[in-house]
């Protein structure tokens, strides 16, 4: 009985390991520090040109999951903002990337 349950416990551990890695972060307004809600950020793996976007909430939080290893492009943008770019980020198996972006209003271009 004893090694019937360790068994059961072992391959439902098995079943829950992943591949999938998680980049997650924060947008935020590089003058005041106040959450960009809505910014977009794009990604794209840069070996398989897989690509998407998530919003950021309320709080300028953003999460794409279940992605696979590999090198990345990140790509923060936002009405009225200067976007931000970072390349060559390496995910790694089963892991988590925390990226955060400050953003400058287009008006400090200009003054």
């Amino acid at each position: 009985m004893f090694r019937c349950l360790v068994t059961l416990l072992a391959a439902a551990a098995l079943q829950a390991q992943t591949t999938q890695g998680i980049i997650t972060g924060r947008v935020l307004d590089s003058r005041t520090g106040g959450a960009l809600s809505g910014a977009f950020v794009r990604y794209r793996n840069s070996h398989t040109g897989e690509n998407g976007v998530a919003v950021a909430d309320s709080l300028g939080r953003y999460s794409i999951p279940s992605l696979p290893p590999g090198p990345y492009a990140i790509r923060a943008e936002q009405r009225e903002y200067q976007p931000r770019e970072m390349q060559a980020l390496e995910l790694h198996v089963a892991a988590r990337l925390e990226i955060d972006f400050s953003l400058r209003p287009l008006r400090d271009a200009l003054e």
